[in-house]
C-alpha cells in the first residue's frame, strides 16, 4: 500500500509541475498496480489520456526506493522509445537535479544507454526487451554464435525486480512470429517475479484473452468504458470535438496531392501503409505545398528527431503543415491536426491514427478521411475488409468510449473488426520453457529470431549515410537491401563507430548483404566475423530511398 500511495503523490506532483491535465483514472491505475504484489497487469485507457504519466511516476518512485528496484519502458515502435526518453529527461532534469544519464538510459539498436538493462530507470523497445530475456543481449551476440554462454544472467536479473511498462504491445501482435514471442516474454517475466504492465488503448479483448491464458494468474486490471472506470470529464471533452468521418472507393496516391491543394492550409496528417508510397506522395506533394514534411522507419535517427520536434512546435503554435508517413505515428506521437487522409488499415490502427485529429484542448473540429489501400500489407486483408465494412455502416467514434445516440464506440470498433492471428499454445509453452533454461537454448532461440520465427517476421539491418554515421542509423529491410544492391549503392561498412570504405570494403559489405538475403543466418555469422555494425551507403542511394530524390 505504501509505494501505490506514493506513486500517486509522485503523480499530483507531476502534474502541478509539469502543468498535465488531471486525469483521475491514472491514479485509480496507480493504486492496482502493487509492486509489492508483482505480476501482470493490464491497463486499457484512450489516446490522449496522458498513459505515459504511470511510467514517469513510477521511475521517479523507485528512484527513491518506494517503489521496484527499477522501471523499464519497452514500446514496439523504436520512434516512440525515443519520444518517451526524450519527454523523460527533460522532466527529470527539472526535478532531480542531477544528470539524468547516471540513473536512466536509451537502450536499442544503434543507442547504448543501458547495456545490460541495469540502470534504475530504462527505455527500450519489445524487440531489445526479448532478446535480453531471450538469452541474446545485442552486445553479446558474437557469444552466442561461438556457441558461449554471454552475460544475460546479468540483465535478466535486472528484470527480477522491475516494474516493466509494456506500451501499446498489440502494435506488434498482428505479427504470429511476435505475438508468440510476447506471449513468452510476458510469462517469463512473471515468473521471475516482475511487475508487468501491459498500457493500451486499443488491446482487443480477444487478444487480451490470449495473453490471459499464457500466465498463471492476472494481477489486476483495468479497462476504460467498463463498469464506473469512466472519466465523465475527459467523456465531456471528446463529446464536444466534432470529428467527421469519410470513406471513399479511390486510392490516396491518386487523390492526395489534389485535396492537399484545395484545403489551401491547416494542420494536414496523411498517413500510408507503406514507405514506397508515403515517399512517393512526399515527392509530389512537396512540389506545389509549403511546410511538407515525411516521416517512415528508413530515415536516420538525427533527420526523423528533428522532423518530429518541428512538426510539434508548429502544432502547439496551430500553424500550418502537411506530415506525411507511415504506421511510425501511430502512438506516442504527441501532435494535433486538422485533416487526416489515411490509407484503410486495422482497426486499432485506425484508431491510433484517428487519435492526432483534434487532439489537443482547443482543438474541436477535425476531418478523417479513409481511402482504399492497394494492398492491405501490412495488415490482415480481413481485418481490413472488417474495418472498412463497420465504417460504412455505423457512425464511429474515434474517443469515446460511452456511447448512446446508436454510433460505434471506438472501443467496440476495435472489438468488432479485430482479426486475430491463429497461434499455437503448445508452441508458447515450448518457448517459454526454453527461455527458463539457464543453461541451455540461446543459440536455437538465436536461431528462431534470424530466421524470422521468432520476434519479427520481417528482419532489419542497419544502415549508415556516407559522412553521417554520428546523425544515427537508418532501418532497412531485406527488399531495401536487395534493391540497393542491384542499384551498386552499397560502398563499404560501419565498424567500430568507423566508416570503411574502399574497393575491398565494398566487396565485403556486398557479400554480407548477399549472403544475408540467400542465409539469413549464414549473413548475421559473416557480420560479426568481419566486424559489420551496419552497411555503409552513398547520400545519393539513401536520398532517393528516404525522399524520392533521384
Amino acid at each position: 500500500m505504501k509505494g501505490e500511495l506514493f506513486t500517486c503523490r509522485v503523480y499530483r506532483k507531476l502534474i502541478s509541475t509539469c502543468r498535465w491535465s488531471e486525469r483521475p483514472l491514472l491514479e485509480e491505475a496507480l493504486r492496482i498496480i502493487k509492486c509489492n504484489s508483482p505480476g501482470v497487469y493490464i491497463i486499457k485507457l484512450p489516446t490522449g489520456y496522458g498513459k505515459t504519466g504511470l511510467v514517469f511516476a513510477h521511475a521517479f518512485s523507485s528512484l527513491v526506493g518506494e517503489c521496484s528496484f527499477s522501471t523499464v519502458y519497452a514500446s514496439p515502435l523504436r520512434s516512440l522509445a525515443d519520444d518517451v526518453y526524450n519527454r523523460w529527461i527533460g522532466i527529470a532534469s527539472k526535478i532531480i537535479g542531477v544528470s539524468t544519464e547516471q540513473v536512466s538510459g536509451l537502450q536499442h539498436m544503434g543507442v547504448s544507454g543501458s547495456v545490460y538493462l541495469n540502470k534504475p530507470i530504462v527505455f527500450t523497445t519489445l524487440d531489445t526487451l526479448s532478446l535480453h530475456v531471450f538469452k541474446n543481449p545485442p552486445a553479446e551476440i558474437k557469444k552466442t554464435l561461438k556457441g558461449e554462454r554471454g552475460h544475460y544472467e546479468v540483465s535478466r536479473g535486472a528484470l527480477a525486480d522491475a516494474t516493466i511498462f509494456l506500451d501499446e504491445p498489440h502494435l506488434a501482435m498482428s505479427d504470429e512470429a511476435m505475438l508468440k514471442a510476447l506471449l513468452a516474454l510476458i510469462s517469463f517475466l512473471e515468473y521471475i517475479g516482475s511487475t508487468v504492465v501491459l498500457i493500451t488503448a486499443t488491446l482487443p479483448r480477444k487478444l487480451e484473452d490470449i495473453v490471459t491464458r499464457s500466465i498463471k494468474y492476472l494481477r489486476g486490471r483495468l479497462s476504460y468504458g467498463e463498469g464506473s472506470f469512466v472519466d465523465k470529464e475527459f467523456e465531456e471533452q471528446q463529446a464536444s470535438k466534432l470529428i467527421v468521418t469519410k470513406v471513399y472507393s479511390k486510392f490516396l496516391t491518386s487523390i492526395a496531392n489534389e485535396k492537399v491543394r484545395k484545403m489551401k492550409g491547416g494542420r494536414t496528417i496523411i498517413v500510408f501503409n507503406s514507405r514506397k508510397r508515403a515517399v512517393e506522395a512526399y515527392s509530389s506533394i512537396r512540389k506545389s505545398s509549403d511546410e511538407v514534411y515525411l516521416l517512415h522507419g528508413f530515415m536516420i535517427r538525427k533527420e526523423r528527431e528533428i522532423v518530429e520536434e518541428c512538426l510539434r512546435k508548429r502544432a502547439r503554435k496551430r500553424k500550418d503543415f502537411v506530415l506525411i508517413a507511415t504506421q511510425v505515428i501511430e502512438a506516442g506521437f504527441d501532435i494535433s491536426a486538422e485533416w487526416l487522409l489515411t490509407e484503410a488499415a486495422s482497426a486499432s490502427s485506425l484508431v491510433q491514427r484517428a487519435g492526432r485529429v483534434a487532439r489537443w484542448k482547443g482543438d474541436y473540429r477535425g476531418l478523417v478521411e479513409i481511402y482504399l489501400p492497394p494492398s492491405p500489407k501490412p495488415y490482415n486483408n480481413e481485418e481490413v475488409i472488417r474495418a472498412l465494412e463497420l465504417i460504412k455502416r455505423y457512425k464511429v467514434s474515434w474517443r469515446n468510449a460511452v456511447i448512446t445516440n446508436g454510433a460505434l464506440s471506438y472501443i467496440d470498433f476495435i472489438e468488432k473488426a479485430s482479426v486475430i492471428p491463429e497461434i499455437s499454445m503448445g508452441e508458447v509453452q515450448y518457448l517459454r520453457r526454453m527461455i527458463k533454461d539457464p543453461l541451455r537454448g540461446w543459440v536455437t532461440l538465436f536461431k528462431k529470431v534470424v530466421e524470422g520465427k521468432l520476434l519479427r517476421s520481417s528482419r532489419i539491418i542497419p544502415v549508415y549515410v556516407e559522412g553521417r554515421i554520428e546523425d544515427g542509423e537508418a532501418l532497412a529491410d531485406f527488399f531495401i537491401l536487395k534493391s540497393m544492391l542491384k542499384e551498386g549503392g552499397i560502398i563499404g561498412y560501419v565498424a567500430k563507430e568507423e566508416e570503411r570504405i574502399g574497393p575491398h570494403h565494398a566487396r565485403d559489405a556486398t557479400g554480407v548483404v548477399e549472403t544475408l538475403l540467400k542465409n539469413p543466418l549464414e549473413g548475421f555469422v559473416l557480420m560479426l566475423r568481419k566486424k559489420v555494425d551496419g552497411i555503409l551507403i552513398e547520400e545519393r542511394t539513401y536520398c532517393r530511398w528516404a525522399y524520392g530524390e533521384q
